[in-house]
């Protein structure tokens, strides 16, 4: 897949990425919020 299109892999490597993150800090506000 990416010998046929690398940006394409990039952006999608990229966007797994600030989804994780994102999932990471939605999950900490919760749980500081519960507390």
């Amino acid at each position: 897949m990416d010998i046929i299109n690398p940006n394409l892999n990039g952006k999608l490597m990229a966007f797994f990425f600030i989804t994780q993150i994102l999932q990471i800090i939605y999950q900490n506000n919760l749980s500081t919020a519960k507390i």
